[in-house]
């Protein structure tokens, strides 16, 4: 009986692999297919019989949307609601957890910004300080005094192009 066993199960292991075998082959071909047919799309326009064809393909394609959508759209309903709920409830799970990282992560930035600091002296600390103030009031500085583009005026090498007479767009010239 054991080796019945042993046979019917390697029976079993070799129709399988023919099973995916001809699974893999028929994908590679389809494909493959599909490439030449999707090729065909820029001849469409110069032979009406490729033209008709591809019409044709489109309204078969557009009638098994339609059926697939009639017959699949009660059970994806389902599933997009399953799954909607599913990501709330795992999010709400998460919500303590994350809430004790957050809390960790408050409390280790703390202490090393406790022994980064103590690393200084107290007149250390002021001039950072004041280097940092000094950075920020630096860059509103240099963020309101940008000069804005005046598109009246040409730049300079617009000007010597004119003047070399080199050929200048009219609307960059004005």
């Amino acid at each position: 009986m054991a080796a019945g066993g042993a046979r019917g199960a390697a029976a079993a292991g070799s129709v399988l692999l023919l099973a995916n075998a001809a699974t893999v082959g028929a994908k590679a071909i389809k494909e493959f297919a599909d490439q030449a047919v999707e090729g065909g799309r820029r001849f469409a326009a110069y032979s009406p019989e490729l033209s008709r064809a591809r019409a044709e393909a489109d309204i078969r394609r557009q009638l098994m949307d339609i059926r697939e959508g009639q017959e699949l759209g009660p059970s994806l309903a389902k599933l997009t609601e399953s799954m909607s709920r599913l990501d709330k409830n795992l999010r709400e799970i998460t919500i303590p957890v994350r809430r004790e990282w957050n809390n960790f992560l408050n409390a280790w930035a703390k202490t090393a910004n406790l022994l980064l600091e103590a690393r200084f002296s107290k007149s250390q600390r002021e001039q950072l300080e004041k280097n940092d103030q000094a950075r920020i009031q630096w860059l509103w500085f240099d963020f309101f005094r940008a000069e804005i583009p005046t598109y009246n005026r040409p730049p300079d090498a617009l000007e010597r192009a004119k003047s070399e007479r080199l050929r200048v767009p009219a609307f960059l010239g004005k």
